[in-house]
């Protein structure tokens, strides 16, 4: 439960900038910072989490193809 708290935590926070989406990977996730990261605070998370959680994300790959996550 604390890795997908931190995970959606994180995903809700970094996904909206562009530069720091790009450190959603484990070795960041899960490396030094998780707990500072679980016990984080993040305003409005409790509120929208229903709506994060229903939600889909695209990215387009080398490709162009869209990659749903």
């Amino acid at each position: 439960n604390d890795f997908k708290t931190v995970i959606d935590k994180k995903c809700f926070e970094w996904l909206k900038d562009k530069d720091m989406s790009k450190f959603l990977r484990p070795e960041t996730l899960f490396g030094t910072k998780f707990e500072s990261y679980l016990n984080q605070n993040i305003k409005n998370f409790s509120e929208k989490q229903q709506v994060f959680n229903n939600a889909v994300y695209y990215e387009k790959d080398e490709e162009g193809n869209e990659i749903k996550f």
